[in-house]
């Protein structure tokens, strides 16, 4: 199931053509992710502690799916430049005095969220209470 619109497209979430990712849909077996930290994590948007003396700041786990990552960051690009609440959201962000870069951070965390909300449904492994 290589090519074409790629997990994105599958769970409704492509926008454009710059949001699928391609040939990962069948590297990531939704089954073995059981919540949405795991799932950012496994995204490689999980934030981590980062801080140093009085600055308290996240930096983004460098583990995880490299093809995801960069799926996600072409999509919030993609957000960014054509989607209006995304828009604001950066605005409010760079108002907080947030960089670019933790802006995106943040951005990336969010379309993750979004995207886990679609993937839930899909999912089959019933979980144990």
């Amino acid at each position: 199931m290589s090519g074409g619109g790629g997990w994105l497209t599958a769970c409704g979430a492509a926008g454009s053509g710059a949001t699928s990712p391609g040939g990962i849909n069948h590297q990531i077996n939704i089954d073995r992710v059981r919540s949405e930290p795991a799932w950012a994590r496994l995204c490689g948007v999980a934030p981590l502690p980062a801080s140093s003396g009085m600055t308290a700041r996240r930096r983004l786990d460098r583990g995880g799916r490299r093809q995801a990552d960069a799926a996600l960051c072409r999509a919030v690009i993609v957000r960014v430049q054509h989607h209006e609440p995304t828009r604001a959201c950066a605005a409010r962000r760079a108002a907080d005095g947030k960089t670019e870069a933790e802006i995106v951070r943040c951005l990336e965390r969010l379309v993750a969220r979004e995207i886990w909300a679609l993937l839930r449904p899909l999912r089959t492994i019933t979980m144990a209470t």
